[in-house]
């Protein structure tokens, strides 16, 4: 019998059915090995086959793709083990590949004879493009939400529901799934200072449909600070339940930039207000921008009524075209420099005006800088009257020194030739006329011969003194314990007579004057044995320190720098402190002359040599205890 009108329509909407959904349908007869099958396009099919064949028929499952193929027959023997299984897999394209999703199903078949196989497949090709797109999409969605620091978030106010993204999560310092379920999990996170902002905003966030704006701060579990940028809004869904949608943005490093950024700008307006200097600015167009504290005073025009005003408004007459002519030669990209007299005083001052330029290399502007040069001018012409009579005082010096010289020169010869004579003649009238003389007699001339003597050491000693500034400063690398030794023995007769022990560390070798470093020691040891304690034989230990660091102040001669530290110490009779200064001047003494013999110049000749070398020496002293001589010599 032919099929009935129904039946008819029910293959045909079946048909239709199967090409609107892509899906075909199949089953095969494990009995007889007959595979049955229905297209996508409905059409009926058979095909005999071995069951081992059923995944390779390419008219039913297409051609599998080979690394597929493993997971279609999983699929086909699952089924036979489970009864059903599901199955998604790809088919060789020349472009793309296709997706089908495979459906097994094991049945006994009606008359309990044996076993059947049915199943589905359908194109999910388009299914699964959408499905990648979706996921290319979130996937750019959740790089964007990084890239802007955002996070973005949603609550149903009447299922109390929260919805989060991935990175609000990080934003707050939380692992997904770990975070606050509600707002008062949330209000944990809020800075104390702001939870009160915070109230405040959700008030108004849950009655209003517009966005709201608001920042905060929060703080993370690892305890660290957090600036929030928040917008909200409040909408109704098709239920209408109340919702709301919120985004929140970490502008942290903004608002530290914008900290920066704004103590920056205050430092410049203080440094711009409190300047020394009279400091303007103006536009392309000659107009005020900028005008300080100094501009104020000086002119006594206010910032606020100068500011927007034409140069030509602010200065007048002579001064408002030199004006003029200077800003305009700035803006032409050049820097002028001038020196100005004011026209009403005896001020000066020293002008810089130069063109402001942009980092696009444009000239927006020019700055005005004038600094005042009237106590430098007056302090400059003082120093030219100073630097003049300096002049004057230098001529008469070289005078004075030219009358030293011919002092010393009288001195070394005219002086000391009629000395020598007293001297002599004094001596033979002592040698073959004593007994001629007087008691008295004999006594005049012993004091005689004694002052021409205290005569003579004295000239040696002024030309001594005078030859240390006078004579060459041959410096050389010398070893000061050889000079050391040198001295000792020309003077062995004294240290042998006073039975004098002398203890030295070893000294450095390092460039000196020679001869008037033997001088120097030589002048030092004698000191501290004429100095010596009645019974009590001199001990003289002579001390040094390698690079001793002396800073400014330290001493009055001294520079800052590095230098040996020789001690010369002694155990006579030493001298009250409150005199170490004194001992180093000309003539000065501290005993009589009955005392202790000598000029008063041996130290000062000391003090002279080391400045030669621009170093020091320096004393301390204590009565019956002894003295310490220090020089300070640059390494």
């Amino acid at each position: 019998m032919g099929e009935s009108n129904d039946q008819i329509r029910m293959t045909d909407l079946l048909k239709r059915s199967q090409q609107n959904t892509g899906i075909s349908g199949w089953e095969y007869d494990a009995t007889g090995g007959l595979l049955s099958w229905v297209d996508a396009s409905g059409n009926f099919l058979t095909r005999r086959i071995d069951s081992n064949q059923l995944v390779a028929t390419k008219e039913l499952f297409g051609e599998i793709l080979l690394e597929d193929v493993p997971l279609v027959k999983e699929a086909f023997y699952s089924s036979i083990k489970n009864g059903t299984a599901v199955v998604e897999y790809r088919t060789k394209n020349e472009e793309v590949p296709h997706y089908y999703k495979a459906f097994f199903r094991l049945e006994t078949s009606p008359n309990g004879s044996g076993k059947n196989y049915t199943g589905t497949i359908q194109n999910i090709t388009e299914f699964k493009q959408a499905e990648n797109h979706l996921r290319h999409v979130n996937e750019a969605f959740q790089q964007s939400e990084e890239l802007a620091n955002l996070g973005n978030w949603q609550t149903n106010l009447f299922t109390g529901d929260y919805n989060y993204s991935g990175n609000l999560y990080k934003i707050f310092g939380v692992e997904e799934n770990q975070f606050f379920s509600g707002l008062e999990s949330f209000y944990k996170f809020v800075h104390p200072e702001d939870k009160e902002k915070i109230f405040t905003s959700d008030e108004i966030v849950h009655h209003a449909e517009t966005p709201h704006h608001f920042n905060f701060r929060i703080v993370t579990p690892a305890g660290e600070v957090k600036h929030i940028k928040s917008i909200s809004k409040s909408i109704q869904n098709h239920k209408g339940e109340r919702i709301i949608l919120g985004t929140i943005q970490d502008v942290t490093r903004e608002e530290m930039l914008m900290m920066r950024l704004s103590e920056k700008s205050t430092l410049n307006e203080m440094i711009f207000e409190h300047s020394i200097d009279y400091v303007s600015a103006f536009d392309n167009n000659l107009n005020v921008t900028a005008w300080n504290r100094k501009c104020e005073a000086k002119t006594g025009l206010l910032r606020k009524d100068v500011l927007g005003k034409h140069v030509l408004e602010v200065f007048h007459g002579d001064a408002g075209q030199a004006m003029l002519r200077y800003l305009d030669e700035a803006l032409k990209g050049n820097t002028v420099h001038r020196e100005e007299k004011s026209a009403d005083s005896n001020d000066f001052y020293d002008m810089f005006i130069s063109p402001i330029t942009g980092s696009d290399g444009f000239n927006f502007g020019v700055l005005c800088i004038s600094h005042d040069l009237t106590v430098i001018k007056k302090v400059t012409n003082k120093l030219v009257e100073l630097n003049h009579i300096l002049k004057h005082k230098n001529h008469q010096l070289e005078q004075f020194n030219n009358e030293l010289a011919s002092f010393s020169y009288v001195a070394s010869h005219d002086l000391q030739e009629p000395l020598r004579k007293i001297q002599t003649f004094s001596s033979r009238l002592m040698e073959k006329e004593y007994h001629l003389l007087s008691p008295q007699g004999t006594e005049y001339f012993k004091r005689m011969d004694m002052a021409a003597r205290r005569m003579q050491t004295l000239i040696d000693d002024l030309l001594t003194f005078s030859r240390t500034n006078s004579q060459p400063r041959d410096f050389k690398l010398s070893d000061l314990n050889q000079i050391l030794e040198e001295v000792k023995y020309e003077i062995r007769d004294t240290i042998e007579e006073k039975k004098a022990i002398i203890i030295s560390d070893k000294l450095p070798t390092t460039n000196v004057i020679n001869f008037q470093f033997h001088q120097l020691m030589e002048n030092l040891l004698l000191n501290a044995l004429k100095y010596n304690k009645p019974g009590v034989p001199p001990e003289i230990i002579i001390t040094c320190t390698n690079h001793v660091s002396v800073f400014d102040g330290a001493d009055p001669d001294l520079l800052r720098g590095t230098y040996y530290k020789i001690d010369f110490k002694d155990n006579g009779i030493g001298f009250d402190q409150k005199y170490h200064q004194r001992i180093f001047e000309l003539f000065q003494r501290l005993h009589g002359k009955s005392e202790y013999p000598g000029t008063g110049l041996g130290l000062a000749i000391c003090k002279r040599i080391i400045q030669n070398h621009k170093g020091a020496l320096t004393a301390k002293g204590e009565p019956e205890v002894g003295a310490t001589f220090t020089i300070y010599l640059p390494v």
